[in-house]
């Protein structure tokens, strides 16, 4: 079986299934065998990619997704092939974006998404995508990566965790509903669950900067978040509380924050 698990094999493979979606969209699944099999299997490939390089894996996590050598250029399918349901093309989209991200190349597929997209965005679909891009800017300690994609971030999350039962049920990987995220406000007061989501993300920095001992790390975030917002943004409390702690925290965000004190994450 071939390996995904190669940042330089995940960017190779990356590229070409984005080539390949595109042309998936000029061919009817149902006009010959061969159609039917190439939809199946690109689909199937982009969910091996998926699985392998993502953290935020589409496969359970105890289901192992293989690709065997040959299963991409088989000149002769079984007719059975077209009894295997095949999902909407839009989701596959989505999980090669998620792979780019995790890869850590560039190769415009996230950037352009929304044009790639047949019928717009899928929400659950989104959360996995924009927990992708938060996780990782958290992981690389890149502060300004984080600011650009927490916006993005809050609304989701929120959104998602507000209506998370109906999004849920009503999901469909052959015909998922379409929805677009409200956009965050600007100004306070911002929403219960926006301050929660922009917290843990927060604090989710602060704890992964203490542990790779990353000096000044949450200064350099406060500055990237100020320039990126320009006003208070969700998640401020969090800053408020570190640069003038009391002596005894009220809450488990301002004990995790006391425990990194002392850590010179500030200048």
């Amino acid at each position: 079986m071939y390996s995904n698990s190669q940042p330089c094999c995940g960017m190779a493979v990356t590229s070409c299934q984005s080539a390949s979606l595109r042309e998936l969209a000029n061919i009817d699944p149902e006009s010959t065998l061969r159609a039917a099999y190439c939809h199946r299997v690109i689909r199937h490939a982009a969910l091996w990619l998926q699985s392998g390089i993502s953290t935020a894996n589409a496969a359970n996590a105890d289901e192992q997704v293989d690709i065997l050598p040959g299963t991409c250029s088989n000149p002769n399918p079984l007719n059975a092939i077209r009894d295997v349901p095949i999902a909407h093309i839009d989701v596959a989209w989505y999980m090669l974006a998620q792979a780019e991200v995790a890869s850590g190349v560039d190769l415009g597929i996230t950037a352009n998404l929304n044009e790639r997209l047949a019928d717009g965005p899928i929400l659950s679909l989104e959360l996995a995508l924009r927990t992708q891009l938060i996780q990782t800017e958290i992981e690389r300690q890149n502060a300004v990566g984080f600011a650009t994609h927490f916006k993005t971030y809050v609304e989701t999350t929120a959104f998602y965790a507000q209506n998370r039962q109906r999004i849920k049920q009503s999901f469909d990987v052959f015909n998922p509903q379409r929805e677009s995220v409200p956009t965050l406000t600007g100004n306070p007061p911002f929403s219960p669950h926006e301050e929660r989501v922009a917290n843990d993300a927060i604090i989710a920095f602060a704890v992964r900067a203490a542990v790779g001992d990353a000096p000044n790390a949450m200064t350099d975030l406060r500055h990237a978040l100020d320039s990126r917002f320009g006003a208070p943004f969700p998640g401020l409390t969090a800053f408020d509380y570190s640069e003038s702690a009391p002596a005894e925290p009220d809450t488990l965000d301002q004990a995790v924050l006391d425990s990194l004190s002392g850590r010179h994450l500030y200048s």
